[in-house]
């Protein structure tokens, strides 16, 4: 079992070590119990949302590295960075933007967070954050999405079932997602065989 206080020193600490860690192998998702099984409790008795966001900032960053395949035509150039879009509460952007600090997603390109309002102006945004404040406009958001090859991401309860790509969840004090890939495939987009084996899938 992979515990919650070794993950929280390595954020602290050793963040970059974490990152080498993270990235270096192709089964990433599996060596942490799978990923979707980061223990968030184990030593510590008080569980808080920055330590939420953390897990999720690296999960976003790391559908970059690969797990989740764009289509050539959603970057411009070679050197066209890879842009995370959050809509919604502001509470995540700052933890999200120092996870991806000198990072570099596939390809080498580097990863740049962009708080948005309105999605319909921002078509160069590749991962859609969704807050959970947000979710009496989801379906408007999500119907803007299919416009584009974006991977819409959120924590709002029944994300999948409404129409969103990947979901976090709390199940036993543990981060999990939820993904339908049968929208992420009408966007365009592809999940690592290795994801979608930990995954819980959505029905299509």
């Amino acid at each position: 079992m992979f515990h919650f206080s070794l993950f929280f020193r390595y954020f602290t600490d050793e963040i970059n070590k974490f990152y080498k860690i993270l990235v270096g192998s192709l089964y990433l998702l599996a060596v942490l119990s799978s990923i979707s099984t980061i223990d968030l409790s184990c030593s510590y008795a008080t569980f808080t949302a920055s330590n939420e966001y953390q897990v999720k900032a690296v999960f976003l960053y790391n559908f970059t590295k690969g797990f989740i395949k764009w289509p050539a035509t959603s970057f411009t150039t070679k050197e066209t960075p890879f842009q995370i879009c959050l809509i919604g509460e502001d509470n995540f952007r700052e933890v999200l933007e120092n996870t991806v600090k000198d990072q570099k997603a596939a390809g080498g390109r580097s990863v740049i967070v962009n708080k948005i309002d309105k999605l319909v102006t921002h078509s160069g945004c590749h991962i859609l954050f969704i807050s959970t404040a947000e979710e009496s406009q989801l379906s408007k958001i999500l119907e803007q999405a299919q416009h584009y090859s974006l991977l819409t991401v959120s924590d709002i309860e029944d994300f999948t079932d409404q129409g969103g790509m990947i979901e976090f969840f709390t199940l036993e004090n543990k981060i999990k997602f939820a993904i339908n890939s049968c929208i992420l495939e009408q966007a365009g987009l592809k999940a690592d065989a290795n994801l979608l084996r930990i995954a819980r899938l959505t029905r299509c």
